[in-house]
């Protein structure tokens, strides 16, 4: 589950957090009048199944939004995404579509460890 962010201090400490475990962290701008969020959630919610990451979601239309200004995004959905190893490197896309979102985050983040049940 996302954790609502609208303001740069959050997303700092997320991106503090981030640091302290060496686990990227993803911030989806969406909103709810935009058609194409949810393919992207959806993507997001199954890469979240397979991989490390801690995630963050902000309204684009919340008044108190600070985030789009901060990243200058103009189209949604719109996915930010920051990594420890790389901390001078941010990835931004603008009305971006799941299987990118679903290729940086297989490309970015670790894998889940593995579990096995008594039936393997």
């Amino acid at each position: 589950m996302a954790t609502e962010v609208h303001t740069i201090e959050k997303w700092d400490e997320m991106c503090r957090q981030a640091d302290a475990t060496n686990v990227p962290c993803i911030l989806q701008i969406g909103s709810d009048a935009c058609v194409k969020c949810p393919a992207v959630t959806d993507a997001i919610n199954e890469c979240d199944k397979a991989y490390l990451f801690t995630r963050a979601y902000s309204n684009a239309h919340n008044p108190d939004n600070e985030l789009v200004d901060e990243f200058s995004i103009s189209k949604l959905p719109s996915v930010v995404m920051y990594n420890p190893r790389y901390p001078d490197c941010i990835f931004k896309r603008q009305s971006v579509e799941p299987t990118q979102v679903t290729q940086e985050i297989s490309n970015s983040c670790k894998p889940k460890d593995l579990t096995f049940d008594e039936s393997f």
